[in-house]
């Protein structure tokens, strides 16, 4: 194989890449721009809303059949509007007010049932304010009794309780983001490959470009390692943007008070996850080659790689289900053990074996489908559908 042949096929793949600006949409500006916006102003909305549940003023529906004494007053103290409703309940589903409280009498006690539409999510977040006003009414009705009886107070209070979360910054990270970046960044690999693969073989076959190309010097494997290169340049180039944008966002998120989430971007990180990335940019380039290859037209290209993006997807998406430290056994499961040991490496929570692992199981998958798409760019049967 001629490598100086190899490198101007590979230019020329390049520039025709960049000279399509829907590829570039694709690659560039979605990973750079949509995700990380999106990300961005869900942080926004979610703070937003957080502030409003702290300081708007709802109201809540009251119908007391037995009087429970502080009740209004301590949500009123809450900043909690009080208003007197016959139907607490279809107050609530009336959107007449945001909370409904019903004060009934069961046995020789009374019985306080509360009424919110969880489904919205300000409400949810505002909903411990009422839980506040009600905990210290529920306190305050036990001080009485235990005053009635003469019974001190440190009776409810046998011990100290003080919670500490040990998770460094950098664990709390990997597991509120870890998961979902190894995810988006699988769907960013094979979308970025799928992209410029499909434009490599069933583009030259709609330009009528590929049977110029073959009848050139250049040979068949040399061609075809050329497309594999254009396409995990692509797979890669996008996913690093990809990292880099979501590394801006979540700073951003950071800034504005998610003071528990800690970044890591020192290079030896980075270069563990760069390791990390380059099979799998091998491999999808390698598959998607090998799927669109056969393909007489663009769209029947698309066909064939779109349910192996859900199967990516899927795949990916077993770290979600998976906590603490898993088996060895996700290591040789592809696409999983990228996203799951991604994770592991951005919450600092990792180990060589599995990594090595990890990294030589994928090494061999990248091996396997480069074999796999050279098998169908030099075979002329499934090359031209014959």
């Amino acid at each position: 194989m001629n490598l100086g042949i190899v490198g101007v096929l590979l230019k020329k793949e390049l520039l025709d890449l960049l000279r399509d600006r829907r590829t570039l949409i694709s690659l560039v500006v979605a990973p750079m721009v949509v995700g990380p916006v999106i990300m961005i102003a869900m942080n926004s909305y979610v703070r937003r809303s957080e502030e409003q549940a702290k300081s708007e003023r709802y109201k809540v529906g009251i119908r007391e059949d037995v009087r429970l004494s502080g009740l209004r007053e301590a949500l009123g103290q809450s900043g909690l509007e009080v208003t007197e409703e016959a139907d607490p309940r279809a107050a609530v589903e009336n959107k007449a007010v945001t909370f409904g409280i019903a004060v009934t009498a069961k046995g020789d006690r009374p019985q306080l049932t509360f009424f919110s539409d969880n489904s919205e999510m300000k409400n949810s977040m505002a909903r411990s304010r009422v839980n506040e006003a009600i905990e210290k009414v529920w306190r305050e009705q036990i001080r009485t009794e235990l005053k009635k009886r003469d019974v001190p107070e440190s009776v409810t209070q046998p011990f100290g309780r003080t919670s500490v979360n040990v998770a460094q910054p950098r664990k709390m990270t990997g597991a509120f983001i870890g998961r979902l970046i190894g995810f988006l960044l699988l769907i960013f690999l094979f979308n970025g490959a799928m992209y410029s693969a499909v434009d490599a073989t069933a583009g030259e076959k709609e330009r009528k470009t590929l049977e110029i190309l073959l009848a050139s010097a250049a040979g068949r494997l040399e061609i075809m390692t050329a497309k594999v290169l254009t396409a995990m340049c692509t797979s890669f180039g996008t996913t690093v943007l990809s990292i880099a944008s979501y590394a801006v966002a979540l700073t951003q998120g950071r800034k504005g008070g998610a003071d528990m989430m800690a970044i890591p971007t020192d290079p030896a990180t980075m270069a563990l996850i760069a390791l990390l990335i380059l099979p799998v940019a091998v491999m999808a380039a390698s598959i998607s080659i090998a799927a669109a290859t056969p393909a007489k037209s663009t769209r029947e290209a698309m066909s064939y790689l779109t349910p192996g993006l859900f199967i990516v997807m899927f795949l990916g998406m077993v770290t979600f289900m998976v906590d603490g430290q898993p088996s060895l056994v996700f290591s040789f499961i592809p696409f999983t053990n990228f996203a799951q040991t991604l994770r592991d490496v951005i919450s600092g929570d990792w180990t060589w074996k599995a990594y090595l692992a990890t990294t030589a199981a994928n090494l061999v998958y990248s091996a396997i489908a480069v074999g796999l798409a050279v098998r169908s760019f030099t075979n002329e049967k499934v090359l031209f559908r014959t």
